[in-house]
């Protein structure tokens, strides 16, 4: 079975490449060629379904608004239907190894308190939407066995946006994660975040 030398993840994009890289020359035993099955590396971007930058880029004024935009477009774009769709194509190669980034925690808070306690941070704890759960259902469900091998914070933030039921306002938060995931028969040594 392949073993993942220890692993320092330094950047999400770059931390992948290095995984798939490291991953690689394990399963080669170094530079040296040996006699065992190739290793199949895979990496999906399975995108929250908005730009986030459009967030951080929007004047005080516009945030509101555009957590309520942002918010309506990722829940338009079905994550659940998608990841059934995304586990159907890791179904057909069966990777070793998968590089998920993107994967999104989307909490919130009803009533917001980003408004008034600013300086509380991100602390909404209502699960709307765990990307890594429902991707790791998804794979079950195609009778896939993957666990986590490694998984590295990229973002987190909370911001308000209306609630026209009230008037008032509900906080967003998003939490981003890169992760990867490595199949039943694939063996980790070890791996570590910097």
């Amino acid at each position: 079975m392949p073993k993942l030398p220890k692993l320092k993840m330094k950047t999400p994009a770059v931390a992948l490449a290095l995984a798939a890289a490291l991953v690689t020359l394990a399963a080669c035993g170094g530079m040296t060629p040996r006699p065992e099955p190739e290793l199949t590396v895979m990496t999906y971007n399975v995108y929250v379904g908005a730009p986030p930058d459009e967030l951080l880029n929007a004047s005080p004024a516009e945030v509101p608004l555009k957590v309520a935009e942002f918010y309506q477009r990722y829940r338009a774009s079905d994550f659940p239907g998608r990841a059934a769709a995304i586990a159907k194509i890791i179904k057909k190669s069966q990777p070793h190894v998968i590089g998920l980034q993107e994967i999104s925690l989307v909490r919130t808070q009803d009533p917001a308190d980003s408004l008034t306690n600013p300086g509380a941070g991100p602390n909404a704890e209502t699960v709307e939407i765990d990307f890594l759960k429902v991707m790791e259902a998804a794979l079950v469900k195609e009778g896939l066995n993957y666990s986590v091998a490694h998984r590295v914070e990229t973002f987190d933030i909370e911001m308000p946006m209306p609630n026209t039921a009230t008037g008032g306002f509900i906080d967003v938060r998003l939490t981003d994660h890169d992760v990867i995931l490595v199949r039943s028969d694939v063996t980790v040594a070890a791996s570590e975040s910097a």
